[in-house]
Parts: C-alpha cells; sequence; structure tokens
C-alpha cells in the first residue's frame, strides 16, 4: 500500500497525535469528577448527630493524656444509645500526637468502636463524637482512651464530674478514681441535606469546568482573556460569592460547642474545616460584628460586655463618615450580617489577589505579566495571608498604591476620578487599622514604593495643570479627612488601651526571630498535619536572602542603579538586623521599630522579598537571564538550606522525607520557571509554582454559606424570643468562653463577652481595692464560674481569664438571665427560674433576695 505523504494527510496524523494526550487527559478529568461526585453525595448525607445530656457538669480534669496512659470509663445506662460523646480540654492550645479512642460492650465483649484519633483535631471544651458502629446500640459498654504519641506539654486532657454517675466507675492507670467523665449520649439521625450537596456540587462544578477548559483552549488564549477582563472576573467572583452568601469563616466551630447537629444544614462547612486556631475571627470578630446590627449601627453597642462600648473600636461597624475607612465592611450596613461577611470575606480574597498581580505588574515596569502573575499567587496563597484571615493591608495598602499609580497615569476625567477615590478610601482603610506592628514597617516599604511611583511619573506630573493639581490636592484632602475623622472617633479607646496591662503600650529593640524566614516549607503542611500554632509560623514563599543578591547582580550585570530595588534591599537589611539581633534602643526608636515586633516585622521582610523577585524576574527579561546551569545549584542551596532549618527547627511536625519532597519540588519548579528555557516550560514552572501555593493554602480557610449555625439552632431562637420581650436585660453565660460569644451574637447583652477594654465600673464593684487589676486591666476573654468564698479572678493566658464569682456579687453584675451547660441552683442571694431547657442548655431567670 502507498503511504499518504501529502501534506494533507501528515498534518491529520500529526493533529492525531496532538489529540490523543487530550483526550487521555479529558477521560481523567471525567472518571475524577464522577468520583468527586460519588464523594460529595456520602458526605452530604451522612447522618447528623444530636446529644442529650445525662447532668454531669465538668469540675477539674484528668491529667495530660500522654503516651502510655489509659482512661476507662464503664457506663451503664437504663436505655440503650447508638454512642456518647465525650468532652475533651485541648489547654487552649493545638497539640501533637495521637490517641486510641475504644467502646467495647460489657454483655457481649463486642467492640463497638475503635479509632486512633489525631489529637490535634479535637476541639477544647467539646464533645468527641463515639457512635457505635453500624447502628449497633448498648446500655452497658466501657469507653477506653489510650494516649499514643503524645506528649507533656502537647497532650490533651478529659473533663471530670465530681458527681459519680449511677452503676459507673472510672479507672485511670489500671486504679480507680473518683467522679465520671463528662459525656452526653448521642442519637444519630438523617436530615434533609440537599441544598447542601448542591451548593458543593456548583463550586465543584465551576472547578472541574474550568480544569477541562485548558483542555478544549489554549491556555494562552484562556489566561490572555483573564487579563483582558480582570477587573469584570473580579466583580463577578465577588458578586456570585454575595449573592450565595458563601464565606471564608470558621463560624461553624459553634456547632461543636452548642447543641451539636442541630440548626440547618448550612451549620456545616459546604467545603473545608473550620479552624480553632482562628478564634481571634470566629469567637471575637463575627459574633461582634453580628451584635452591631442590633444596635443599627448607632455609636455606641450595649450588647459588648453589657454596657455601651464604641461600635467603631469593638465591632468596626458605625454608619457615620469614619466608615469609609472601612471599605470591605460597608455591606454590613445595607444587607445585614450575612451578606456582609459574604462581602468582607470573598471581597478581601479576590481584590487582594487582583492587586497583587497589579502591584507587581507596576513593580515589574509592566513588562512580565507572568512574573506578576507569580508573585500575586506568592502573596495572596501563602500561609501567611490565609492562617491570618485574609490579611487588611496585604489589599489596603497596595490597592491604594496601585490607585495612586493610575490616578497618575490616566488622561479620562472619570476614571482619574475613580482612582483618586480608591486610592483616599484604601490608605485610610490602612492608616485606620491600627496595628503598628505591621504597619510601621509596611508603612515604610509603601513610602518607598509611593516616592517611586512619582518619581516615575515625573514626565507627566511637569504637564500637569491647575485642574490636574486641584484634583490630587483633593484626593489627599479626601484622605486625610477620613483618617482625621476616624481618629477622633476612636481616641477614647486608644486611650484605654494604652493604659491596660495588655496589650498597652508594648516596646520591642528587636533580635531573634529571623529564621521565621524558613517556615514557608513547614507552613505548607499545616492544612494537613496539625500544628501547635499556624498562624504565629506562617510566611511567605521568600528565598531569602537570594532576592537581594539577585537585584545586586542585576545592577552589576546591566551596569545601571535599579531605585525602587535599592530602596527595598536598603530596607530588608535594616529589618534583617532588627530582627536578627537587638538593635541599640535610641535607633529602634529613632527609626520606630519600638512599635513593632520582631516576630511581625519578619513577615514584612519577607513580603518584601517577594517585590525584589518580581523586579528581577521582570527587569532580567530577556538579555540577562540566568543559565539553567546557574540557576539549579543557586536554587538547590537556597531551599536546601531552607529545609535544613526546617528539620532543625521543626523535628517534630515534619519527617526528612517529607521536607525533602517539598525541597525537590520547589527546586524543579523555581529552576524551570527562572532558567533561560524556552517559553513552555518556563509557564510549566509558574503553573507549579501557582498551583503548589494554592494546594497547600486554599483547603486552610473553609467554604460557608450564611450564618444559620448562630440563628437557627433553638437555643438562638430562645435566646432571641427573650431577648424580644427583655431587651436591655444583662447576661452571663457561665463555664464557658464560647457561649458568650454566641450570647452576643443573638442581641443578648452580654457581662462577660471578650473585653476589648476593660469594663472598670463593673471591677470597681466586684474589686473595690484593686487587687486584681493586673489581672483584668487588659483585652481578655473572660469564663465566668459561681462559686462559694470570695470573687477570685485568675489569669491563665495574656488575654484569658477566668472569674470565680461569690454568689453574694451576682447582684453587682447586673445580670438577669444566665446561661449554662448544666443544671444550677439558687442559693441564699437570689432564686433561679430555668425558663429554657434544650439540647443540653439552660437558660435561668435570675430574681434577686
Amino acid at each position: 500500500m502507498q503511504k499518504d505523504i501529502s501534506p494533507g494527510g501528515s498534518q491529520t496524523r500529526l493533529n492525531g497525535v496532538k489529540k490523543a494526550p487530550l483526550i487521555v487527559l479529558a477521560l481523567l478529568l471525567l472518571v475524577a469528577f464522577v468520583y468527586v461526585i460519588q464523594l460529595t453525595y456520602k458526605l452530604s448525607f451522612s447522618q447528623t448527630v444530636q446529644y442529650k445530656s445525662v447532668g454531669l457538669v465538668q469540675s477539674d480534669t484528668i491529667e495530660e493524656l500522654v503516651e502510655g496512659m489509659e482512661v476507662r470509663q464503664r457506663i451503664r445506662l437504663d436505655e440503650p444509645v447508638e454512642g456518647v460523646g465525650v468532652m475533651f480540654a485541648t489547654f487552649g492550645r493545638s497539640n501533637i500526637g495521637a490517641m486510641r479512642v475504644e467502646a467495647i460492650d460489657l454483655d457481649s465483649g463486642e467492640e463497638l468502636y475503635n479509632k486512633d484519633i489525631d489529637v490535634a483535631r479535637l476541639s477544647d471544651n467539646a464533645l468527641m463524637k463515639i457512635a457505635f458502629s453500624d447502628g449497633v446500640k448498648s446500655k452497658n459498654f466501657e469507653i477506653v482512651v489510650t494516649g499514643l504519641s503524645t506528649q507533656s506539654g502537647g497532650a490533651p486532657t478529659i473533663w471530670l464530674s465530681e458527681k459519680q454517675f449511677a452503676n459507673s466507675s472510672l479507672f485511670i492507670d489500671g486504679q480507680e478514681a473518683e467522679g465520671t467523665l463528662v459525656f452526653e449520649t448521642l442519637t444519630q439521625t438523617k436530615t434533609n441535606t440537599y441544598g447542601l450537596f448542591f451548593n458543593r456540587m456548583m463550586i465543584l462544578t465551576i472547578v472541574f469546568a474550568f480544569a477541562g477548559l485548558h483542555i478544549v483552549v489554549d491556555y494562552r488564549k484562556i489566561y490572555d482573556f483573564i487579563f483582558r477582563h480582570r477587573v469584570l472576573l473580579s466583580v463577578l467572583a465577588i458578586l456570585f460569592c454575595v449573592v450565595n452568601k458563601y464565606h471564608f469563616s470558621s463560624i461553624t466551630m459553634f456547632d461543636a460547642f452548642i447543641q451539636t447537629g442541630e440548626g440547618s444544614q448550612y451549620s456545616k462547612p459546604i467545603l473545608g474545616i473550620a479552624r480553632a486556631i482562628r478564634s481571634d475571627e470566629w469567637l471575637v470578630s463575627t459574633p461582634s460584628k453580628m451584635s452591631a446590627w442590633f444596635t443599627d449601627y448607632a455609636k455606641f453597642n450595649p450588647i459588648l460586655r453589657a454596657t455601651d462600648s464604641y461600635n467603631i473600636s469593638a465591632t468596626g461597624l458605625y454608619f457615620s463618615y469614619a466608615a469609609l475607612a472601612s471599605p470591605m465592611n460597608w455591606l454590613y450596613y445595607f444587607l445585614g450580617s450575612e451578606y456582609g461577611l459574604s462581602f468582607n470575606t470573598s471581597a478581601t480574597l479576590v481584590l487582594s489577589f487582583l492587586f497583587s498581580f497589579e502591584m507587581c505588574y507596576i513593580l515589574g515596569g509592566k513588562k512580565d505579566k507572568l512574573s506578576a502573575l507569580v508573585g500575586a499567587a506568592l502573596i495572596t496563597f501563602s500561609g501567611f495571608f490565609v492562617w491570618w484571615s485574609f490579611i487588611s493591608w496585604i489589599l489596603n495598602a497596595q490597592a491604594a498604591a496601585v490607585f495612586l499609580y493610575y490616578f497618575l497615569h490616566e488622561e479620562k476625567t472619570f476614571l482619574k476620578v475613580l482612582h483618586g477615590f480608591g486610592a483616599a478610601i484604601f490608605g485610610a482603610a490602612f492608616v485606620s487599622a491600627l496595628y503598628p506592628a505591621w504597619q510601621v514597617p509596611v508603612g515604610f516599604l509603601f513610602l518607598i514604593i509611593i516616592f517611586w511611583i512619582f518619581y516615575d511619573a515625573r514626565s507627566i506630573l511637569k504637564k500637569y495643570r491647575l485642574a490636574d493639581v486641584a484634583m490630587l490636592a483633593g484626593v489627599v484632602l479626601f484622605f486625610l479627612s477620613i483618617v482625621a475623622v476616624y481618629l477622633l472617633e476612636v481616641r477614647q479607646y486608644m486611650t484605654d488601651i494604652m493604659t491596660t496591662v495588655y496589650p498597652g503600650k508594648r516596646v520591642s529593640y528587636g533580635g531573634y526571630a529571623l529564621t521565621k524566614l524558613y517556615n514557608y516549607i513547614p507552613i505548607m503542611m499545616t492544612p494537613f498535619r496539625p500544628h501547635p500554632n499556624p498562624c504565629e509560623m506562617a510566611t511567605v514563599i521568600n528565598l531569602f536572602p537570594l532576592p537581594i543578591f539577585l537585584n545586586i547582580y542585576m545592577m552589576i550585570r546591566s551596569k545601571k542603579i535599579n531605585g525602587r530595588a535599592l530602596a527595598m534591599i536598603l530596607l530588608s537589611l535594616v529589618f534583617a538586623y532588627y530582627c536578627y539581633t537587638e538593635m541599640p534602643p535610641f535607633l529602634a526608636k529613632v527609626l520606630m521599630l519600638t512599635y513593632s515586633t520582631p516576630f511581625r516585622l519578619v513577615d514584612i521582610l519577607a513580603f518584601i522579598q517577594i517585590y525584589l523577585l518580581v523586579i528581577f524576574w521582570s527587569e532580567s527579561k530577556p538579555d540577562h537571564e540566568l543559565h539553567f546551569g546557574i540557576v539549579l545549584p543557586v536554587m538547590i542551596a537556597v531551599l536546601g538550606y531552607a529545609g535544613y532549618k526546617t528539620y532543625e527547627l521543626n523535628r517534630g511536625f515534619m519527617e526528612i522525607r517529607g521536607i525533602t519532597i517539598i525541597v525537590v519540588t520547589m527546586v524543579v519548579l523555581f529552576t524551570l520557571f527562572m532558567s533561560k528555557l524556552r517559553p513552555g516550560l518556563k509557564h510549566l514552572g509558574a503553573a507549579g509554582i501557582i498551583l503548589l501555593c494554592a494546594a497547600t493554602t486554599m483547603t486552610v480557610n473553609p467554604i460557608v454559606k450564611g450564618l444559620d449555625v448562630m440563628t437557627t439552632k433553638p437555643l438562638s431562637k430562645g435566646i432571641q424570643t427573650i431577648v424580644e420581650e427583655d431587651p436591655s436585660a444583662k447576661w452571663i453565660a457561665l463555664d464557658s468562653l464560647v457561649d458568650s460569644g454566641f450570647l452576643v451574637a443573638n442581641g443578648a447583652p452580654t457581662v462577660n463577652s471578650v473585653n476589648t477594654v476593660p469594663n472598670m465600673a463593673l471591677w470597681e464593684k466586684l474589686d473595690p481595692e484593686g487587687q486584681y487589676n493586673e489581672v483584668y486591666n487588659r483585652y481578655a476573654h473572660m469564663m465566668v464560674s459561681i462559686e462559694d468564698g470570695p470573687t477570685e479572678p485568675s489569669l491563665i493566658q495574656a488575654d484569658l481569664m477566668t472569674v470565680k464569682l461569690s454568689p453574694s456579687d451576682l447582684e453587682k453584675t447586673g445580670a438577669k438571665y444566665l446561661l449554662s451547660s448544666s443544671e444550677k441552683e439558687s442559693t441564699t442571694y437570689y432564686q433561679l427560674e430555668c425558663i429554657y431547657c434544650e439540647g443540653g442548655k439552660y437558660i435561668y431567670r435570675v430574681s434577686y433576695k
């Protein structure tokens, strides 16, 4: 047979060869999508657990559950149950290691439950579900908890009740002990979760559709389209989230503590898991913002602390001119808490990526979109950004600088005004954040950038007309007016907080924080492997000190000084000095670094390295790109040293194998991207870096729909009913840190909600001599218990205190209602009337004698 050697025949075979891998990829993607559908269906329609109290109240804990320790609790009930929930405590930390939990039927010897539990997954003071297998029920069984790989200082414990539960016994390391482990019985029911399934599949379908688009459309066309329409696509992404009430809060943590499994199906995340470590967000910030709705966003909020608190400082929500300083909160005022929270988190995420890209694109001289894209990913898909729940200065500072740049370069009046408005608003938002530990070093960085922006636009400024000058002056005056009004509104808060013991006026001269720069390797594992405190550990991929040397090399090679790079290098050296060792006090004060701390300033040092990398990547093309033979050994050296520091500083967290895999992966990807290779390989390296960053951070924060976990539980309806009838009555949440947050979110004025500033008027009544001033004169979570004896506050950690409140002093608090997880009794000082009892929660009305 004669071969077809015509051009058309040859092209047909070539097209067939090119299509074959795409068909395989399409089939693999389809198989993966079908698997995801099945898994999502299974997870969405799993059984819901509901707990029933048996009257056990936590009074003490066992010792830390260290390796080898064994706790046995024999339980005899009148009726068989499907399982129990045992209340663990974590000491307010994320512990490391594993424990084994077993349940054994004492009549048949059948094993009802056996699982090794990662202790980092435990929630503090919350029930851990022990559901018997295959729907088996038992009324005579034994719970066995054994420490497997837990060490002192990093192990959990179990709450004890001093009450001896009927016909039950407790053994610790083989010795019979007094009391009973705190437990509740559980039942499992199937609920309607079609909405949960639909929302999960809608998001996952979009993800798979975008991935599939790369198979049928040239990826260059896809990203060129995204670049040209990036602003519109950003708006649409935010709109999609807001319309569906999607947000990235860990607020569903409340379901682990309050009437677990009850309420709407959206009491669970759509995707991901809630993070207990983000308590500043889910326990403080979000409930506080919800409380502001009940005040119509007025100047004062009588719900927090059950006394007049300034909304602008306690919640960030005060509907006035000062509200212009918080653009991410604007939707709260018009559409309420659900849509407000959705806009706040989704807009912060989307706009942070957009403005990170724009800032990197501008710093790179608008020469290299790919380098700007990688830079944006290194910033926004970093452990630093996501573990701190989307740090506001990353958006505000960059957005202000980007808007200023486009304001100076724009010729159309309407767009010029719009850019000027954005520069003023986001500039004011940055200044008004009032967190100098980050603001001061970030301020230095962006002063350099702003100076360079004006210098770069010098030819444009020379042509400015009077109208242009007036418009620039108007932007500056608008910015100053917002800041001035905001500072006037918060001046009382600033005065109050500066006179506290904590945080007070902290002074630091630096030192001993430089090694945090190398945490970009272990932080990648924190979404998948528990760490005691991933927030404090988090940083960005920075390759320090390579970006400094690359830019020095670039300037020598090109025989040209790059002003913005040189200024950032000098700033990096000053910051590195401060982070490495203590500065002379005089120098630290002159540079205002005493307002920061080394463990906060080192975050900014790492951040600067990304800008330096982007500048080098952009400026080195096409004449000064490094050859593969140079880049590979340099990357091996830099990343190998980072791997060594990871092993040295995080041995209990990461093993050599895991460190090696990450280091090798990063060496390959950065070498491909940074070397002088053909475009396809560079694009592959860039895509790999972006995917690596996204894969190791995008699962940190959950996707949640609405605030049903706070508003649809039976307890929330009970609280709201009472608040509607008695709106000004004061409440106290007993024996819990979490319940106070739930109360304020439902509009109940709560004495022991988080004290952003101390309620000195209350403490003058409880401690007239000021004996415990060092304990309560601070920002603090407050856990209250009523106990015989004098009132005594105790400091557990810098921002946490417990208050043993004397029964005789309860009246001094003015509390009319008590929320408790256990039954309470009247005393000689007051009469209690139980007006709500459901799902392990009790509300008592107090009448004083």
